[in-house]
């Protein structure tokens, strides 16, 4: 709370007061860093700690699963990461009565970002839990967890920054966490990004009861077990299944909603189309703010050209 506090409403680079806008853009741009190091935090004793002390035995001895042990290890620690965040509400709250005229703030926008804030630190609660089965050290745990944090909501979107990737970096980055967070902190829930974070915390759930059970059963069963969970996310997570359950646009004015204008014209253009942009460097708040409608926009335009073909 301190140093989001001081991030979003003192710091001049990032202060809402200082943006001009009442929005809360700068805050879910900026907790997902922080929760790569809170979370791994709250997480390495789940595991780790349980060994590092001797009680994981005690546990094994216990009539329970494998699967119980991680649920309700993945349950506590993102109940006490949900109370982590929930004092954040007040930001909202104190930006609705400050902003001009009161009340000035997109209600139904930020509790569609919140959405995704909460998904997001659910996700990085199942790869933390994961990271600390692989260790008996506390330390390590929380190392190898805000690494593996760290790559999986950045990693991907760097790696199709490279050449080699330049054809299809829209497919590299949408393996990574980031390109759906930041859709859904714009307050839009769509099918394909929230069949993503389930995904990915399904797997690394199943990943950790895996992992820990691997001395119990055989290694063919383990490795069955992993395919099987990777093939059946993998075909949930096609455009056939995403794109069915539709999109929710939170937002007052449904502005990141394509209108049945632009869409009758989209399924009539058989030809690629090149925008660019002139919106870039050093800019005032505004032009800033309008730079990124823009790329949202082309962006949503984009995707839906691709699904339409």
């Amino acid at each position: 709370m301190l140093i989001n506090g001081l991030l979003i409403w003192v710091f001049p680079d990032s202060s809402i007061l200082d943006s001009g806008y009442a929005m809360l853009d700068s805050f879910f741009s900026l907790t997902p860093y922080l929760l790569l190091m809170l979370i791994p935090a709250i997480t390495m004793q789940s595991i780790a700690g349980e060994k590092a002390n001797g009680t994981f035995d005690l546990l094994l001895s216990k009539p329970i699963r494998f699967s119980d042990i991680v649920l309700g290890k993945f349950l506590g620690s993102y109940t006490i990461t949900l109370l982590a965040l929930l004092p954040t509400l007040i930001y909202p709250v104190c930006l609705y009565f400050i902003a001009s005229p009161t009340g000035n703030i997109d209600i139904g926008g930020t509790i569609g970002s919140f959405i995704g804030l909460f998904l997001l630190a659910a996700s990085f609660v199942a790869i933390s839990i994961f990271s600390s089965t692989l260790t008996h050290t506390p330390i390590i745990a929380f190392l190898v967890a805000v690494v593996l944090c760290f790559f999986a909501y950045y990693g991907f979107d760097a790696l199709s920054k490279f050449p080699i990737f330049y054809d299809f970096d829209d497919f590299v980055s949408s393996f990574g966490i980031q390109s759906h967070y930041e859709s859904l902190s714009r307050g839009v829930l769509s099918g394909k990004d929230f069949i993503y974070f389930v995904s990915i915390i399904l797997l690394f759930l199943v990943f950790s009861i895996g992992h820990l059970g691997r001395k119990f059963r055989q290694r063919k069963t383990t490795f069955s077990t992993y395919t099987i969970t990777l093939i059946a996310l993998f075909l949930v997570n096609q455009p056939v299944v995403t794109q069915a359950l539709g999109r929710i646009d939170f937002t007052e004015d449904k502005r990141y909603t394509l209108s049945q204008t632009t869409k009758d014209i989209l399924k009539q253009v058989d030809d690629n189309i090149h925008i660019t942009i002139f919106l870039d460097g050093e800019l005032p708040s505004g032009f800033k703010r309008l730079k990124t409608a823009a790329l949202d926009m082309a962006n949503d335009i984009k995707h839906y050209s691709q699904w339409k073909n």
